[in-house]
């Protein structure tokens, strides 16, 4: 049976069209490339080839297969934009864990009572060499006190060092973002463009899509659960905060929110097309 059912489908291949037995092996390739496994053996994509009798027929055959370099290129360069997100979104989720802890810690210092802030006779100087001194470890914080209705509170606040580095990190986050969405919509313009659609590389595109849509969540997520009963009464917490850290949150959006920056994506578009016209005088 599945003798029969492999012969059919050889005789229906040998009849297809230049163009459709070229997309077959686009796809063929574009899997290799994304899975790491075939789809089709060498001996079937030989057969495909030597199939294919006219001039015009291999003309179309072949550019089936350019097409698939263009957009394989393409994809390459993606996927380093794409790791490099990746990779500076992971540092401001360290940061943000961080600044986190400077909250918790502090809440927690408050709430020992050995400390005894409230104690008239203590003075500030006294009450922060408690606490280990002015060379006190917190990283990207400053530990000092305020005072509050003639009470002493320890105060943890986020290093200006530390401040810089989030902004920093946010805006090469959003920049990368927009880089990479741009990127992902040159590809699937170019697909639909030229009315080929190469299964892997779209499903490697929608991955990378949905995995940074669920990363930028999990950044945020120390600062702001995506609870959103949680996530007001959180607002509400840091709203009242000298900190103000979700500056820092509202600063870095989310994937969806992100443009596509046009100008670059007709320059990707054009360069894209640019590559397919080498390759197709190339024979």
């Amino acid at each position: 049976m599945a003798a029969r059912s492999s012969l059919r489908l050889q005789r229906a291949l040998n009849k297809a069209s230049g163009r459709n037995k070229g997309l077959l092996a686009a796809n063929a390739k574009a899997h290799l490339n994304v899975h790491g496994t075939n789809l089709i053996t060498m001996d079937e994509v030989q057969n495909l080839r030597q199939s294919v009798a006219s001039e015009e027929e291999r003309r179309s055959y072949n550019t089936m297969l350019d097409i698939e370099d263009v957009i394989s290129f393409h994809i390459s360069n993606t996927r380093v934009s794409y790791l490099r997100l990746r990779e500076q979104l992971s540092h401001l989720h360290g940061l943000f864990l961080l600044f986190k802890q400077h909250v918790f810690f502090e809440e927690y210092l408050n709430l020992v009572e050995r400390l005894k802030l409230s104690r008239g006779a203590m003075s500030d100087k006294q009450a922060l060499y408690e606490l280990g001194g002015v060379g006190w470890p917190c990283l990207f914080g400053v530990v000092g006190l305020r005072n509050e209705d003639g009470r002493s509170f320890v105060d943890i606040t986020v290093a200006e060092q530390g401040k810089t580095l989030a902004r920093h990190l946010i805006s090469s986050a959003t920049e990368l973002m927009t880089s990479v969405k741009t990127s992902i919509e040159a590809a699937r313009e170019f697909m639909e463009t030229n009315d080929v659609h190469l299964t892997a590389f779209e499903y490697q595109m929608s991955t990378w899509e949905q995995e940074l849509r669920e990363l930028v969540r999990s950044v945020k997520f120390p600062l702001l659960p995506d609870d959103v009963e949680r996530g007001e009464e959180v607002r509400d917490f840091y709203s009242q905060s000298r900190e103000k850290l979700l500056e820092f949150v509202e600063a870095l959006p989310e994937y969806e929110s992100v443009s596509v920056d046009e100008g670059s994506l007709d320059e990707l578009l054009e360069l894209m097309m640019r590559h397919l016209e080498y390759l197709v005088k190339a024979y």
